[in-house]
C-alpha cells in the first residue's frame, strides 16, 4: 500500500529498500518479466512513449544509473542494463 501511494520513484525505492528482507527469493527469477509487463503497459498507455521509442530505432537504449548494476549501467558503466534491454525489445516488436 505504501508503494501504491508513493508519489515518485525515489519514494518507491526508499520503501522498497526498507523491506528488502521480506522479498521472496523467487522474485529475482521473475523480476525481469514483471518489469517487461510494466514497460509494455506504459508503452501501450502513452503515445509519446511509443513515438519516442520509434524515433530511437537503430540506437541503443541505456539506463544510465551509476548505482544499479542490474537495471542500469552501474558505477563502472558495465552493468547489465536490463531496463534498457527491455525498452529495446519492446521497441523492436512494435
Amino acid at each position: 500500500e505504501e508503494i501504491f501511494n508513493a508519489t515518485n520513484p525515489n519514494q518507491v525505492k526508499t520503501i522498497s529498500d526498507a523491506h528488502k528482507s521480506e522479498v521472496s527469493p523467487e522474485f529475482h527469477d521473475i523480476k525481469t518479466e514483471i518489469m517487461e509487463e510494466i514497460v509494455r503497459a506504459k508503452t501501450d498507455q502513452h503515445e509519446k512513449v511509443k513515438r519516442m521509442l520509434n524515433e530511437s530505432k537503430g540506437k541503443a537504449i541505456y539506463k544510465n544509473s551509476p548505482t544499479d548494476n542490474f537495471w542500469g549501467l552501474g558505477p563502472e558503466g558495465e552493468g547489465e542494463n536490463a531496463l534498457g534491454k527491455i525498452w529495446m525489445k519492446i521497441r523492436d516488436t512494435m
